[in-house]
């Protein structure tokens, strides 16, 4: 759940009905809004005015978050797929039908405001918002296509570190057209 520490009512009367749920996703947007990925939807805090705002989607159970350069944002959710929230209206995003995107664990934007979405079981697939252009990094390493993908991020080189269930970590350079796994083991750094 959330619990949300009021200043203005310390002895806690001031709880909102999010301290029982299950939260899946936290992001902070670009405005200082902090979205929830719920069980039950997605709700938005605004934390200037303390208002809570639930969006109503056909499928519920959203599990992650990412924010275009034009201020969309992108919901991805447990068995809907994929949504696009602007605003003030939250729209399936249907992909083409050899895309299996109806799970969505993770979402990442580029830097060249490309969406990267990461699924259940399916891997991960690129899709440039402005050229319409999808990338799958299936035929560059096999192990990645049938892999759940749960977060996606960009370091400064824009390379993309991809977080996988089971299948340890991939490292995508997309000026070489190059797929990784990352071989390394951890330790305790001494």
């Amino acid at each position: 759940g959330l619990c949300l520490k009021d200043a203005a009512h310390p002895d806690g009367t001031n709880v909102h009905e999010m301290a029982n749920a299950t939260i899946n996703a936290l992001f902070e947007d670009s405005r200082s809004n902090l979205w929830l990925g719920t069980s039950h939807g997605a709700v938005r805090f605004e934390p200037e005015s303390g208002r809570f705002s639930k969006m109503v989607l056909l499928h519920h159970d959203v599990r992650c978050f990412a924010e275009a350069k034009h201020g969309a944002m992108w919901l991805g959710t447990e068995g809907g797929g994929l949504f696009r929230y602007e605003r003030g209206e939250a729209d399936s995003v249907s992909p083409p039908p050899s895309l299996k995107l109806d799970i969505v664990h993770a979402l990442h934007v580029t830097d060249d405001d490309a969406l990267w979405i990461g699924t259940w079981g399916s891997g991960v697939v690129g899709y440039n918002l402005l050229s319409d252009k999808i990338t799958c990094l299936d035929s560059l390493n096999h192990a990645l296509a049938q892999t759940t993908v749960t977060a996606i991020t960009q370091d400064h080189t824009g390379k993309r570190w991809i977080g996988t269930y089971g299948a340890g970590v991939f490292i995508y350079n997309e000026k070489a057209n190059d797929l990784d796994r990352l071989d390394a083991t951890l330790s305790d750094n001494r």
